[in-house]
C-alpha cells in the first residue's frame, strides 16, 4: 500500500472511507457475482435455476444498483458455486489490495470438488516425486568401467579397489553428485588398503 497515493490521500477523510467501504459492496460484490457467474460459465437462467431465484433477481444482483443482497441470498449463491462465503472485518490495507488486484476477466473459483481434485492430484505428483527421489538415492552415483571402457558392477568394483594394481575410471552421473561438487576422476588404491579419489 503506497501511503502517498491519491487514494490513501482521499481515504483519510472519514466519510469518504466509509462510501469506500460501502461501494466495495454495492460495486465490487455484483461484479464478483457476475464474474463468477461466466466463468462457469452459466447463462442468467441456469443461475437463477441453480440458486432458486426468480431470473427477474439475476439482474439486479449483477449490477451495481445501491443495494447489496442479504446474507441469505449470498449464502444460497455459494451454495450453488459450490464455494465458500466469508464474511469478517478486514484491515483497510487488505480492503485496498483486494479491489485493486481484482480482474473480472481472470476471476474464478474452485468448487469443492475441483479443489478436491487438484488436492489429489497434487498428493499424487509429491508421492511420485519422492518415489522417485527415493529411487535414484538407491542407485549407485557413478558407474565404474575398467581402462578397456568396460562397465563393471558395484561389488567387483568394491573388490577390484582392494587388490587392483591398476587405476580404475569412474565416471560420475553428473545429474546425481553435481551438487557436492565433485568431478570426474580416478579411484586408486592407497598404500592403506583404503581407496582415494584423484582427479
Amino acid at each position: 500500500m503506497n501511503t502517498n497515493s491519491r487514494l490513501i490521500n482521499e481515504l483519510r477523510d472519514k466519510t469518504y472511507r466509509d462510501a469506500y467501504v460501502r461501494a466495495q459492496i454495492t460495486t465490487g460484490l455484483p461484479f464478483r457475482i457476475r464474474s463468477l457467474r461466466k466463468s462457469r460459465p452459466w447463462t442468467q437462467q441456469e443461475f437463477a435455476q441453480k440458486t432458486g431465484m426468480a431470473q427477474s433477481r439475476v439482474p439486479d444482483l449483477e449490477r451495481p444498483v445501491g443495494k447489496f443482497p442479504n446474507l441469505d441470498t449470498l449464502c444460497r449463491i455459494a451454495s450453488a458455486y459450490e464455494v465458500a462465503l466469508e464474511v469478517r472485518f478486514v484491515p483497510f490495507s487488505e480492503l485496498i489490495d483486494n479491489s485493486e488486484g481484482f480482474d473480472p476477466d481472470s476471476f474464478r473459483l474452485l468448487s469443492f470438488d475441483e479443489e478436491m481434485r487438484a488436492a489429489r492430484d497434487k498428493e499424487e505428483e509429491t508421492t511420485r516425486t519422492r518415489s522417485e527421489i527415493a529411487s535414484a538415492g538407491s542407485q549407485p552415483a557413478f558407474a565404474v568401467t575398467e581402462p578397456n571402457g568396460k562397465v563393471i558392477n558395484r561389488s567387483t568394483a568394491e573388490k577390484l579397489f582392494a587388490i587392483a594394481s591398476h587405476s580404475i575410471r569412474v565416471e560420475y552421473d553428473l545429474n546425481k553428485v553435481s551438487s557436492s561438487g565433485v568431478s570426474p576422476g580416478y579411484f586408486l588404491p592407497s598404500a592403506q588398503g583404503r581407496n582415494t579419489l584423484r582427479g
